[in-house]
């Protein structure tokens, strides 16, 4: 279990290798105040794996979150719950065969687009390159 009432400020060079900075500072500055700060780093139906600064820790979430989310959460008892997700500033969607939208990822700067050489096709580039742009990341 990780201490409530550490100061967020001890979070910040732990999770400096997973995108932390300024611009992910000020998404948070809003949170829960005392809130532990993390990272999706994995979503599976209704439950997330969050790094924390101590590790990664499964949590529960009632708010939809995608891998890439910033978000804020308590542990309650031994278990650890989301309160809170900072605005994103990108996310990677696609549509299912519902035709509902499904986020892939969220806050990413840059997409990387690779096929394998046997099915790669001008026009599968092409329209992935495109759910790159649209998704607010580089390509």
């Amino acid at each position: 279990m990780v201490d409530d009432s550490a100061p967020a400020e001890q979070a910040v060079p732990a999770l400096t290798s997973l995108g932390w900075d300024s611009r992910v500072e000020a998404g948070l500055a809003r949170l829960a105040d005392g809130a532990l700060t993390g990272r999706v780093v994995r979503v599976e139906r209704g439950e997330c794996v969050l790094a924390l600064a101590d590790g990664d820790h499964a949590a529960r979430s009632t708010a939809a979150v995608a891998v890439g989310d910033w978000v804020g959460a308590r542990w309650r008892g031994s278990d650890l719950l989301v309160e809170a997700v900072a605005p994103r500033w990108s996310q990677l969607t696609r549509r299912d065969p519902e035709g509902m939208t499904q986020i892939l990822a969220a806050n990413i700067d840059l997409v990387f687009i690779a096929a394998p050489a046997d099915w790669v096709s001008a026009a599968r580039v092409e329209r992935e390159t495109v759910v790159a742009w649209d998704s607010g990341a580089q390509p």
